[in-house]
This record gives structure tokens, sequence and C-alpha cells, in this order.
């Protein structure tokens, strides 16, 4: 599930958004036209990390509880090119596996 499915947000100020899954994941990823900001969970440290998020560097954060199988982020400041439909992916854990081996999941954002 997502939620929120539609929010309208200030310029300027933060948002969140968050994806849940029914199982762990390893990766996680969210994007908006070309840019994308993902999350993995790794081993060591045992934990959920920033993995390429580049477009939103300086602007964004891991929200949610891994072990609730949430996975969100914050967007420190929102900027006019936010907007319109964005997409949260999720890749369940696949022990031994590579990105793209687990089952995926992909469900629309918009604001």
């Amino acid at each position: 599930k997502t939620e929120p499915k539609e929010i309208r947000v200030t310029l300027g100020e933060p948002f969140t958004v968050m994806c849940q899954v029914d199982r762990f994941y390893e990766w996680c990823t969210f994007k908006h036209d070309t840019k994308e900001c993902e999350f993995v969970w790794k081993y060591r440290p045992f934990n959920i990390t920033m993995g390429q998020c580049s477009d939103y560097e300086e602007r964004a954060e891991f929200r949610g509880e891994y072990n609730n199988y949430e996975c969100g982020f914050e967007i420190a400041e929102a900027k006019a090119e936010d907007t319109g439909e964005w997409s949260c992916e999720v890749e369940e854990y696949y022990k031994g596996g590579k990105k793209g081996m687990g089952l995926q999941v992909r469900k629309p954002l918009r604001w």
C-alpha cells in the first residue's frame, strides 16, 4: 500500500511518502520522471542505507520501520519540479541474490 495516494505540498515545505508491503524487502526505490532515490537493506550494518539518490542529495532521508515492512522518505524542501506522478518500487529480500531476482511491486503516487 502507498500513503498518501495524493498530497498537496507547499513549495519549500517538507513532505513524506510511505510504501508498505507484506514482507521484508531489500530494495525500495522512489521514481519521478528520470530521477530516483533508492534505499537498500544491508546485512552489514543490519540496517537500511541510502543507495543511488544523487537527484535528491541533501534533501532526502529514509522514513519508516523496516520491521513493519515500511519504506518511505522525506524530502526536506519541496520544489516545483517535484510535482507530478511518482512511483514506489519495492523488491523483496532474496538471500544471496542480486537486484532484480526477488519479487517486485510497483505502486504509483501523485502530488
